[in-house]
């Protein structure tokens, strides 16, 4: 498990800053890419996630406050662990958006239906600094989805990629083992259907 400080330091060096523009607006505009494992089966992608859950998205916030995690008595070695220059974290603004979701049902972890738990990506806006993030996930309030999450004890999941681990769930799902998800990404070729799900729970007990 990774502890907050460690967490937010490897999101950041995941990303790169590909561009930074003022428009015409007044908006000063950060493009952000990353660099992310890509899986080859499911099986794979299962076992690198802590937890698999199906969940609702009920609110959004956006934060760019680091100076929580820069506090931390070990944020000095995790900096130096990762290699980021401290120059970047003093003079980059890192805006994420953090997801609040409903648990519906849970196919691997120790999260319980019911509880509402936070995942997050990097990328949002505030004020009139705009991070676009060409790696985010595009999901909206009250999408019913299939997540797979990567750990961290103090803070908010980050799902493993932008890619393979976001998939729009359907209550027809449960008349057929071989009922295909859809992807929230449209270049996801990882195909996930309901006995792959069960599989991953049968796994569990």
């Amino acid at each position: 498990m990774k502890n907050t400080a460690r967490y937010i330091l490897f999101v950041i060096a995941t990303f790169l800053i590909v561009g930074c523009q003022n428009s015409d607006n007044g908006l000063t505009i950060h493009e952000v890419s990353g660099d992310y494992e890509i899986f080859q089966d499911v099986d794979k992608l299962a076992d690198a996630s802590e937890n698999i859950v199906r969940a609702r998205i009920i609110d959004f916030t956006v934060s760019d406050d680091l100076l929580m995690w820069r506090e931390e008595d070990d944020f000095e070695s995790e900096l130096e662990d990762t290699g980021i220059d401290r120059d970047i974290l003093d003079d980059q603004i890192f805006i994420f958006t953090i997801y609040t979701v409903d648990i519906l049902d849970v196919y691997k972890g120790d999260i319980q239906v019911g509880e509402q738990i936070e995942f997050m990506q990097l990328g949002g806006q505030i004020g009139n600094v705009l991070f676009i993030n060409n790696d985010e996930v595009e999901v909206a309030l009250e999408d019913d989805l299939i997540l797979f999450l990567s750990p961290n004890d103090e803070g908010p999941a980050m799902l493993l990629n932008p890619i393979q681990t976001a998939y729009h769930y359907s209550h027809n799902a449960s008349k057929s083992l071989n009922h295909k998800f859809k992807s929230v990404d449209s270049e996801n070729n990882l195909e996930l259907t309901s006995g792959d799900l069960n599989e991953i729970s049968d796994r569990e007990e």
